[in-house]
């Protein structure tokens, strides 16, 4: 993810989806009987979906709420943003590291939550064990979504074999691409995971979404703030460059035959995973 002032600009209507998600299933969250729950966000950019609709649902007296992101650059931005918060920090943390979790995060939260984040970690195995592990050993719940699917991660793997651009392009795409991307059973796979890694309880569900941007140029801003490849491209050649990509995605969306050729443009198509599950007592 790039540009953080870009990224907490953009993408409203994303956001606002999540956000009524967060509340349709915030009704199944397990509150500590006391109210001092701690809570923390993984993946949080730049702390605005955290802040604008996870914060206002914590217990009057909850003890702590932290936002992470792999991002030191988005941290920062969320600390300045956001520094008047009360019982609120951020952190640079990234979940789908293999080494062990800070001895101050381990086993220290009531709720791990994580919004429009793991479709950017290519082990979710590891990143859900990392997640169990910041539960308490008394217990506690983890919600989470994001895209399993996406036009963009299309537009991807496209681009990369195209011969204008792929010389350009110096990294493995496929890190910039969900791994559930194209599995024919993504809930009974994540399912599995969850289940595989602690979790009980466990609820997955999908729910297809499609997003038109209005304007090229608006679609453009939107989708440079989340494009993995633009750092790879030449400054004098990013703006042709996202010509390009965005009409890629366009092209992507029509193939699903679900929209017209004029409602496929400026538009993406993705599948949201959201996903409950819970921590039972470890002795």
């Amino acid at each position: 993810m790039n540009l953080p002032a870009l990224y907490h600009k953009s993408h409203a209507a994303p956001k606002k989806d999540v956000g009524q998600l967060i509340r349709e299933y915030s009704s199944k969250w397990k509150w500590r009987l006391d109210g001092a729950d701690s809570l923390i966000d993984v993946g949080s950019g730049p702390g605005d979906v955290l802040i604008d609709y996870i914060y206002p649902l914590m217990p009057a007296n909850f003890t702590k709420i932290i936002g992470s992101d792999i991002s030191a650059d988005m941290v920062d931005y969320a600390q300045r943003f956001y520094h008047f918060v009360e019982k609120c920090e951020f952190l640079t943390l990234d979940i789908g590291s293999p080494k062990p979790l800070p001895q101050g995060l381990q086993g220290q939260f009531d709720h791990v939550t994580s919004m429009l984040c793991l479709h950017w970690v290519q082990n979710h195995r590891l990143a859900l064990n990392n997640m169990f592990k910041l539960l308490r050993p008394s217990g506690g719940d983890c919600f989470l979504i994001f895209m399993s699917s996406h036009t963009i991660f299309d537009a991807y793997l496209h681009i990369n074999k195209d011969p204008k651009w792929s010389p350009y392009i110096t990294t493995d795409v496929q890190r910039f691409v969900s791994p559930l991307h194209g599995c024919d059973q993504t809930k009974d796979v994540f399912t599995q995971m969850m289940e595989d890694e602690g979790f009980c309880e466990v609820e997955v569900d999908l729910r297809p979404r499609s997003i038109n941007y209005g304007t090229v140029e608006n679609f453009k801003e939107n989708i440079k703030s989340v494009c993995g490849l633009i750092e790879y491209i030449p400054k004098s050649k990013q703006d042709e460059f996202m010509d390009d990509f965005v009409a890629l995605m366009s092209e992507y969306a029509a193939k699903t035959g679900d929209l017209s050729d004029s409602q496929s443009k400026c538009s993406m198509k993705y599948d949201l995973l959201i996903a409950y599950g819970r921590k039972t007592v470890t002795i």
